[in-house]
């Protein structure tokens, strides 16, 4: 039974094994795991009580929200195919945040039962605490470094793709990301345009193609190590400093 964005996300069985190997596990063809959600419905929200599992993205993004001090809604986190949306529920009785689906979405509902060491969903975890760090550092960096880093790390195309694969999917919206980073749509647009005109990136509708990753790599390197380094890293920084 097909689910409306506004409903109780709905179970399937599982569309393919490629989803699952997206998360390191057998795929499940029983469909008691999986749980299938349109664009713009809600994985769990603010105030709901935690079930005591984590969603492991087999297909499709993830946005979490939560509200500011002033009431307004903020994106705290973009999450795609091999992210776990929920950790930072776990020891809590009701959800601080809400969680929507992006685009159509298809997540493997993991208890916390199955997160023992040397399985591949901990190891998922371990990389995605890895990323959460660097991410906080990436949104005290200059802009441009800030959507270098933001391109670098959306995901392929394809959902089986290697995430070296030049091709990528934008999965929300400019409004989105300028949320997500802390800056306004605006600028966005114009620093994806400046990486286009430098021959940096293509972009058609929700596509993005990655021409030259060496350069987007050298300008979001600096945010992605150090606070120290993120403060002063476009200090003398040039475009004939940055690779070919």
């Amino acid at each position: 039974m097909k689910s409306t964005p506004a409903g109780t996300p709905a179970l399937l069985h599982c569309p393919s094994s490629s989803c699952c190997a997206n998360i390191g596990r057998p795929c499940d063809r029983t469909g008691d795991r999986c749980l299938r959600l349109e664009r713009g419905q809600y994985l769990y929200r603010t105030s709901e009580p935690v079930l005591q599992v984590l969603y492991a993205i087999c297909r499709g993004a993830v946005k979490t929200c939560e509200l500011s001090v002033g009431g307004q809604q903020r994106i705290a986190g973009i999450h795609y195919a091999g992210d776990v949306v929920g950790l930072g529920t776990i020891g809590l009785r009701r959800h601080y945040q809400s969680a929507i689906a992006l685009t159509d979405t298809v997540v493997y509902v993991c208890p916390y039962t199955e997160l023992v060491d040397g399985t591949p969903l901990a190891a998922l975890l371990s990389q995605q605490i890895a990323r959460a760090q660097r991410e906080r550092l990436l949104l005290t960096a200059p802009a441009e470094q800030r959507i270098a880093a933001f391109v670098l790390g959306l995901p392929p195309i394809h959902p089986c793709a290697n995430r070296q694969n030049p091709v990528r999917t934008m999965p929300m919206t400019r409004a989105e990301a300028g949320a997500y980073l802390g800056m306004a749509d605006t600028t966005i647009s114009r620093m994806l345009n400046r990486f286009q005109r430098l021959h940096y990136l293509t972009i058609h509708r929700t596509e993005l193609t990655i021409c030259n990753a060496d350069a987007l790599t050298y300008i979001a390197g600096p945010a992605m190590s150090s606070p120290s380094n993120s403060a002063h890293a476009s200090d003398g920084m040039g475009e004939s400093d940055i690779p070919a």
